[in-house]
């Protein structure tokens, strides 16, 4: 699967789309302002991780969320030392576009 790398984004709200696959997780690298994350996917149910994976791990059986199909899940990050550098996600049936929103949030 792939990195997708979006710590260089600076204006918010951000708004990305990229396609995961069922076969691994996608990391996500978070810019270090966001604070806030929703995720979905139309059309289908998908998979988001974040403790103990790496890039490329299958992440559909434990230790997972799961966002149902034409839903988003919002995702309040920690502060400080208690802040997740990346989510991972992956699509519970084939290659599916997932949409990812970035904001700072007050």
């Amino acid at each position: 699967m792939a990195q997708r790398d979006l710590r260089s984004l600076s204006v918010y709200p951000a708004f990305k789309t990229f396609t995961v696959g069922a076969s691994g997780c996608d990391e996500i690298l978070l810019p270090s302002a966001c604070n806030q994350v929703s995720i979905g996917c139309d059309g289908t149910k998908i998979y988001i991780a974040q403790n103990g994976y790496s890039d490329t791990d299958d992440i559909d059986t434990n230790d997972n969320a799961f966002v149902p199909a034409s839903n988003f899940l919002i995702i309040r990050l920690g502060k400080g030392k208690n802040r997740s550098s990346s989510l991972f996600v992956q699509s519970s049936s084939g290659n599916v576009k997932v949409h990812v929103i970035l904001e700072e949030v007050q």
